[in-house]
C-alpha cells in the first residue's frame, strides 16, 4: 500500500505520520459504518494497528488492520501491505468481510 508517497511492506516500523493516516482512514470508514452496525474502534498507539469491534447480537468480532505480525487477539487480520491503496482496502473490508459478519 502507498500512502503520501510511502511504500508500507509488512513489518516496517511506520512513521508516525503514516499511522496516523492510517488511524484516520480506519475512523472515517468506522464512521460511515455506525449508522447500520455497533462498532467499537481501538487505535494502538504505539503502531498503525487498529481494531474494529463489530457487535452481532451476543457475539463479537475483532478485525485488525495493521502492517506487523506478533500477538494481538483479533479474529480476522487485515494486513495493509496485501493493498495497493487504502480504497482497495476499505472494499475489501466491505465486501468481503463485512457480510460475512452480519
Amino acid at each position: 500500500m502507498w500512502i503520501h508517497g510511502y511504500k508500507i511492506q509488512k513489518n516496517d516500523t511506520l512513521p508516525f505520520y503514516i499511522n496516523q493516516t492510517i488511524h484516520q482512514n480506519v475512523e472515517q470508514m468506522a464512521n460511515k459504518l455506525y449508522r447500520k452496525y455497533k462498532i467499537h474502534l481501538k487505535k494502538s498507539v504505539h503502531s498503525e494497528a487498529c481494531y474494529l469491534i463489530i457487535n452481532k447480537g451476543s457475539e463479537k468480532f475483532t478485525v485488525s488492520f495493521r502492517n506487523h505480525g506478533g500477538r494481538h487477539i483479533s479474529d480476522i487480520d487485515i494486513y495493509l501491505c496485501d493493498f495497493k491503496s487504502w480504497k482497495d482496502c476499505e472494499k475489501y473490508f466491505v465486501e468481503k468481510i463485512l457480510p460475512g459478519i452480519r
